[in-house]
């Protein structure tokens, strides 16, 4: 991580401000402005921890839920924190376990996107989900807390709707310099991003 008089937020800005920005672009964003390495290895790492759901498409929608639940709490052993600003990036989450819920279903989506997995972003009833998707049917996967019963509404997400949920936390919980880059990086996102719960 730059020192933060010489850190330029630039290509940060121009990443976030993109109408057109992904999931992978996002993670990647806030590992390079964030974290203690650039965000290089984030697709390979990506890439190589999806593998465990190719094949999943073919389940039932029910078991893939379950078997992204397993994988986000088995072999990742993704442990919620919502204390530690350092469990908002993915190398926190790869080396030491421990992911804030809104990065854990960052990491979920993107783990179920790259397996061929019909998913979106979501919220409901204060909680950011992975949203499973067959025909009309739907199932939520989150951190290690139960999916809401009964009729749920759930609200879909866009990627700067994420961005601003994981971005409000590190300027919440981040140190004064990297709080400040955070609150700077806010200002720059399209009003659909305001919208989304943290």
């Amino acid at each position: 991580m730059a020192d933060d008089v010489a850190f330029d937020l630039q290509p940060a800005r121009a990443v976030l401000a993109d109408p057109q920005l992904c999931n992978e672009a996002l993670l990647g964003c806030i590992t390079d402005v964030f974290g203690e390495r650039d965000s290089d290895w984030v697709s390979g790492w990506l890439d190589d921890t999806s593998r465990a759901l190719f094949g999943a498409g073919t389940l039932p929608l029910a078991e893939r839920a379950e078997k992204l639940h397993d994988l986000l709490a088995g072999p990742l052993a993704l442990v919620p924190d919502t204390h530690d600003y350092r469990a908002l990036l993915v190398e926190h989450a790869e080396r030491r376990r421990r992911a804030h819920p809104v990065l854990t279903v960052a990491i979920g989506y993107e783990l179920a996107r790259r397996a061929g997995l019909h998913v979106y972003l979501g919220t409901a009833r204060g909680s950011w989900w992975v949203v499973l998707v067959e025909n009309h049917a739907f199932v939520l996967v989150g951190c290690g807390c139960e999916p809401p019963e009964g009729h749920v509404r759930v609200q879909l997400r866009c990627p700067h709707q994420l961005a601003w949920a994981l971005l409000a936390q590190l300027a919440q919980l981040g140190p004064p310099e990297l709080a400040s880059r955070a609150e700077s990086l806010l200002e720059v996102l399209p009003v659909c991003g305001e919208t989304a719960e943290g």
